[in-house]
C-alpha cells in the first residue's frame, strides 16, 4: 500500500497596497444591506486586497482589487511504499522503498479578488518561489523478486490464480539496506490558489483549492512532486 503525507507551513506578506489609491476600510459592526442584520466581528473591506475574505471569510469585499506578494514557505514531504506487498515494486524501483524531502523557499507573486457580483468573491493567486533547501533522504532495500523470478511455480499453469496471487503475495520479501541523505540544487517551484466564496446574510460557501510543484535534483537525476487539494466549506458568522 502506497502512503503519501505531507505538510507544508508558508507565510504571506503583502508588500504593495492596494490597486485603488482611496481605499476604505468599515470596522465594527457591520450590518447586512438586505436583512439588516449585524455581522458581528466582521469587516468589511471596500477596495483593498484581503486574503481573509476569499479564504476565512472574516472579511467581507466589496470591490476587486489586486496585490504584490512575497512569500516563504517551508515544505515536507515523504512517499512510503516499502511493504513486503509492495516488494516488486521496489523492484523495478531499483530499490527505492521510501523518500523524504525537506524544501525552504521565497518568492514573489501576485494576488487577485475579484467581486463579479455582489456576495460573490473570486481570489486568484500565483507565486514562483526560489527553493535554496532542497534536501533528500532515500531509504533502500533488496527483494526476493530476482529468486521469485527463477522459482518453477511462476510459470506453473496448474496453478489457479488465486493460488498463484497467494504464493507470489505471500512470498514477497524487503530488507532494509540503508538510507542517504543528499541535498539538492537550487530550484524554481510554483505555489497556485484558487477559492471562490458566496456570502448570504451571515452564512458562506467557500470552495478552494491549491497546487504546488515541488522541484528536486542530485547529480544527474531530477525529479518533481506535483501536490495538491481542494477544500470545501459551509458556515455561519455568530
Amino acid at each position: 500500500m502506497q502512503k503519501m503525507t505531507h505538510w507544508m507551513l508558508a507565510v504571506i506578506l503583502t508588500i504593495c497596497g492596494a490597486v485603488y489609491t482611496q481605499a476604505e476600510t468599515l470596522r465594527g459592526t457591520v450590518k447586512d444591506a438586505i436583512t439588516g442584520e449585524p455581522l458581528i466581528g466582521a469587516t468589511v473591506k471596500i477596495a483593498e486586497l484581503e486574503n481573509a475574505a476569499a479564504y476565512k471569510q472574516s472579511v467581507l469585499q466589496k470591490r476587486s482589487a489586486g496585490s504584490l506578494m512575497a512569500g516563504a514557505m517551508y515544505y515536507y514531504g515523504h512517499i512510503d511504499y516499502a511493504s513486503n506487498m509492495n516488494a516488486d515494486l521496489v523492484y523495478l524501483m531499483h530499490g527505492l522503498g521510501k523518500i523524504k524531502l525537506w524544501q525552504g523557499s521565497v518568492g514573489v507573486g501576485y494576488a487577485y479578488n475579484w467581486v463579479p457580483a455582489r456576495g460573490w468573491i473570486v481570489n486568484v493567486m500565483a507565486m514562483p518561489m526560489l527553493t535554496f533547501v532542497n534536501r533528500i533522504k532515500a531509504y533502500g532495500y533488496a527483494t526476493n523478486v530476482p529468486e521469485l523470478l527463477e522459482d518453477p511455480r511462476l510459470l506453473d499453469e496448474e496453478m489457479t490464480d488465486d493460488e498463484w496471487d497467494e504464493w507470489w503475495e505471500g512470498s514477497l520479501r524487503l530488507t532494509p539496506m540503508g538510507e542517504t541523505t543528499f541535498n539538492g540544487g537550487v530550484t524554481v517551484n510554483f505555489d497556485a490558489r484558487l477559492s471562490l466564496s458566496y456570502n448570504f446574510g451571515r452564512y458562506f460557501l467557500n470552495v478552494f483549492g491549491q497546487f504546488n510543484n515541488n522541484r528536486y535534483r542530485h547529480n544527474a537525476s531530477k525529479g518533481y512532486l506535483n501536490d495538491w487539494f481542494v477544500n470545501t466549506s459551509i458556515g455561519v458568522r455568530l
